[in-house]
């Protein structure tokens, strides 16, 4: 995939190893910034927006939703898009 641009072994992938390539830093810089920001702002949101007696059930629902949602997307769905 990124053979082109002279990397072939690594560990992150995406537009964020394209812009540590191309503004010639080490390639964790981009990915680990900005995955470190972006959990700064999922957990500032989950404790401003959601009620303290709602979170434990909104933490259960996404967990057993995503658990759902994967079985069924790798059982059914993904099956028949991909034949």
């Amino acid at each position: 995939m990124l053979y082109g641009l002279g990397v072939t072994n690594f560990i992150y992938g995406g537009d964020e190893l394209k812009l540590s390539i191309s503004s010639e830093v080490s390639l964790g810089v981009f990915p680990i910034v900005l995955g470190v920001l972006g959990g700064i702002i999922s957990c500032m949101s989950f404790l401003i927006f959601i009620k303290k007696s709602n979170r434990v059930l909104f933490i259960a629902s996404g967990v057993l939703g995503g658990g759902i949602g994967a079985i069924v997307w790798f059982l059914l769905f993904g099956n028949v898009s991909f034949l």
